[in-house]
């Protein structure tokens, strides 16, 4: 329930984020092209919008493992040592995003001491917040996904053979 709940909120998000682009950039275009003018603070804000798009989509992306990944060693790997890979690779994958999550946390933490306006009198950093917000949340997820690689992998490799064989 918790599950669908969230995973609604990040479609509508992302939704939400991509038509406000799509919006903007639409609008900046009409007003140069056939008035000579436009809103001064379009392009910024155009800038932030694409940012915060790109990570809330890799964000999404990690959802239950269905990002991209190269599956060419251990599909031939006997279950338990694919399982082990895969713990290690989630694992190293949740420490390198929180250490991105902690970096970007003291990037905006600078920001936030010496604030500057990107746009209509919002400073920087709150325009960066998304991103240890996202790396932070991306390195949870990795840590789910440590304790969970037995369930997805044997369900995978099912699904794999069923569709092997010509099975539904």
């Amino acid at each position: 329930m918790l599950g669908k709940l969230i995973d609604r909120f990040e479609r509508g998000f992302l939704a939400g984020l991509f038509l406000s682009l799509l919006g903007l950039a639409f609008v900046q275009i009409l007003l140069r092209n056939f008035f000579d003018s436009g809103l001064v603070w379009a392009d910024e804000a155009i800038k932030v919008l694409v940012l915060w798009l790109a990570m809330s989509g890799a964000l999404y992306a990690t959802r239950g493992a269905k990002h991209i990944n190269i599956d060419v060693i251990t599909r031939f790997l006997p279950i338990k040592i694919a399982n082990a890979i895969y713990r290690l690779i989630y694992l190293i994958t949740g420490l390198i995003c929180a250490a991105c999550a902690y970096y970007t946390a003291q990037f905006v933490l600078l920001e936030y001491e010496d604030p500057i306006d990107a746009f209509l009198g919002i400073p920087t950093w709150v325009c960066e917040l998304i991103i240890p917000v996202v790396f932070l949340l991306m390195a949870m997820r990795f840590a789910v996904l440590v304790w969970k690689v037995p369930l997805l992998y044997v369900v995978q490799k099912a699904n794999h053979a069923h569709a092997e064989e010509g099975k539904p």
